[in-house]
């Protein structure tokens, strides 16, 4: 397990167990856990599934033995291999915070960057937690990035980034119209390294954004195949010192659909 995925493996490796059990419903583990004296609520249950929080010990036992009673067991389980790769996943997550400790500091960007879907056409599929409308590939990303303050600040790149890819799951496109007028790129994210694209021949990077002089850039993201978690890099540099932004959802990754429906192939 490598230390920078220490706490994703994991969450694989509790995935992995739900999978073994049958694949039993984020309410089914939280019945069977209350059963057991040992309750966790469904959203507490999904962050440590998707490794957005790291799982104390207490969690992995009930969780495991969840999982074995769902599969027909007592729950009365061996979890000798479960407490040693808990603290693998401490070790690695502890010798990471120190690395990140020693680590140079990043220059904190002289920039604000308001993010914001427009376009969107949803495509409704099932998720662990019932239906859900994810962005449907052939949407827009508008980002408005300014500088509060003196000096300007040179825009280098802008890069997409994949976090992850999955297969496109079924699922019902709705969509949506509608049109915009500012600086246009195409965001193409099934290539092993994403690009982003001005459209029809218009300005590429550098920009500059200065007090009272922001840039505006809308994203129109494409998507043929897969259900893909991505984020934007946003380099810079102001009076000397240089940096990279990243830019997404307040903290969370953006999500596109791959839409294979013949509503999107017809827009």
């Amino acid at each position: 397990m490598s230390t920078p995925t220490a706490l994703a493996a994991f969450a694989e490796h509790l995935r992995g167990c739900r999978r073994l059990a049958g694949e039993p419903s984020l309410r089914e583990i939280e019945r069977l856990s209350r059963q057991a004296g040992r309750p966790y609520p469904r959203a507490t249950i999904d962050d440590k599934l998707q490794g957005r929080t790291v799982p104390d010990w207490g969690f992995v036992e009930a969780f495991v033995a969840a999982c074995d009673r769902n599969a027909g067991g007592t729950g009365d389980v061996d979890v000798t291999y479960w407490r040693r790769e808990h603290l693998r996943m401490l070790a690695d997550l502890a010798a990471q915070r120190a690395e990140r400790r020693n680590a140079p500091v990043e220059p904190e960007a002289p920039l604000e960057v308001t993010v914001k879907l427009h376009d969107v056409g949803f495509v409704v599929t099932r998720g662990p937690n019932g239906l859900e409308e994810v962005p449907g590939s052939g949407h827009r990303v508008r980002l408005v990035v300014e500088a509060p303050s003196m000096p300007a600040v040179v825009l280098h790149a802008l890069r997409p980034v994949v976090l992850s890819r999955r297969e496109t799951p079924a699922g019902d496109f709705n969509p949506h119209l509608g049109s915009v007028d500012v600086r246009q790129f195409d965001v193409f994210l099934d290539e092993p390294a994403p690009r982003l694209l001005p459209i029809g021949g218009g300005a590429d990077f550098p920009f500059k954004v200065a007090p009272a002089d922001p840039e505006v850039f809308d994203l129109v993201v494409h998507l043929d195949s897969g259900d893909v978690e991505w984020a934007l890099e946003l380099e810079w540099t102001c009076a000397g010192r240089s940096g990279v932004r990243r830019v997404d959802l307040a903290g969370h990754p953006f999500r596109t659909i791959a839409d294979t429906s013949t509503a999107n192939g017809a827009a």
